[in-house]
């Protein structure tokens, strides 16, 4: 019998869920007093936006869709799950790509732009190797 209840014939009827599975990977202890701020964790609440009606993503940040190569994101999945525990440690595979970046972008600023930022880029500007 499907969800619905209306028999295997139903076109509508949603296959019934799998229990989920407990993580391999132990929960990291997080040593606190206070409730996390909403706001800051991405839960919902104050100071956050919702993406695609699934999860909260802090104001401060933005979703960015990029393409990289298949062992570089296997290596990166590795190192997360290597360090999570240390103090230092990425919590996921978005801090270690912002980790990344910021490195990489403070690099290309001390090298060509005296240690400033660059400059604000004209709107609209496109952004890639131009043709």
């Amino acid at each position: 019998m499907t969800a619905r209840g209306l028999g295997d014939n139903d076109p509508l009827a949603q296959p019934a869920r799998r229990p989920r599975v407990q993580s391999p990977i132990p929960a990291r202890a997080v040593e606190t007093e206070e409730a996390p701020d909403p706001a800051e964790s991405g839960t919902g609440g104050p100071g956050t936006r919702k993406n695609s009606g699934w999860k909260a993503i802090p104001k401060d940040k933005q979703q960015l869709s990029l393409y990289l190569r298949r062992d570089l994101v296997e290596r990166m999945r590795n190192a997360v799950v290597a360090t999570w525990h240390l103090e230092d440690g990425p919590d996921n595979l978005s801090d270690l790509a912002s980790r990344a970046f910021e490195a990489a972008v403070t690099e290309l600023e001390t090298e060509h732009n005296e240690g400033r930022p660059f400059p604000q880029r004209p709107r609209g500007a496109r952004v890639g190797h131009p043709l």
